[in-house]
């Protein structure tokens, strides 16, 4: 979790001591020398639109972006919810020609419900590039904190719920022969993310992030 710091504040008005909760988040943390880029998604204030909104974004905006450097092969998605998952699982494997992948031939799956032995092939093909992408559910990272090789970028899919994970995972990239200079750690964010984004870049990143105007896109290094 990010470093939290307890100032105490006079209240003039009462007397009392009122305490404040500087979260720092954890982007300070020892990690690669990678490209940490964070994309915000618009949506209406209604929370029960966020979900069809992220993912609207990452198919019809950022997969597009992303989609020739992932022939090369290498991208870790991390999803928190596995709602999200089974949603992109389906998107990868049913509108080929809207990816640019081969449904299951280029998609590897690691879920919380993976067998110990499918997870290791899953593990196995992504290392050797026989998958070009792998889906992979922070409940799974929760349990199992697999190592997985062949990790060349990383697609937040959302801030994660716990932010070290987000360390962890980034440490992923430069391992077995990975060239971390030329990586890029990508999260998605809506403003309905702001406690998992506040505990990952900090309260003062966070709330530029979410309130600056004129950009969309913002790059950390």
């Amino acid at each position: 979790e990010g470093e939290e710091e307890g100032e105490e504040e006079e209240n003039e008005q009462s007397g009392n001591q009122a305490i404040i909760n500087q979260v720092h988040g954890v982007l300070n943390a020892p990690m690669p020398q990678v490209r940490q880029l964070f994309e915000r998604f618009a949506c209406s204030d209604d929370p029960s639109g966020s979900c069809d909104a992220r993912f609207n974004f990452f198919t019809r905006t950022l997969w597009p972006k992303l989609k020739e450097s992932v022939l090369t092969g290498g991208l870790l998605i991390v999803i928190p919810s596995y709602f999200d998952f089974v949603r992109l699982r389906n998107w990868f494997l049913l509108t080929e020609s809207e990816s640019g992948l081969d449904g299951s031939d280029d998609v590897a799956l690691l879920s919380e419900y993976n067998t110990k032995k499918s997870g290791q092939r899953e593990r196995a093909h992504f290392a050797a590039g026989r998958r070009r992408v792998m889906l992979y559910t922070e409940r799974a990272h929760f349990y199992y904190r697999y190592y997985i090789k062949g990790v060349k970028d990383v697609l937040f899919y959302a801030p994660p719920e716990h932010a070290h994970y987000y360390n962890e995972i980034v440490n992923l990239l430069g391992a077995a022969g990975t060239t971390a200079s030329h990586a890029t750690a990508t999260t998605i964010f809506g403003k309905f993310d702001f406690l998992p984004l506040q505990r990952l870049v900090g309260v003062s990143r966070s709330k530029r992030l979410l309130m600056t105007k004129d950009t969309d896109t913002f790059v950390f290094f």
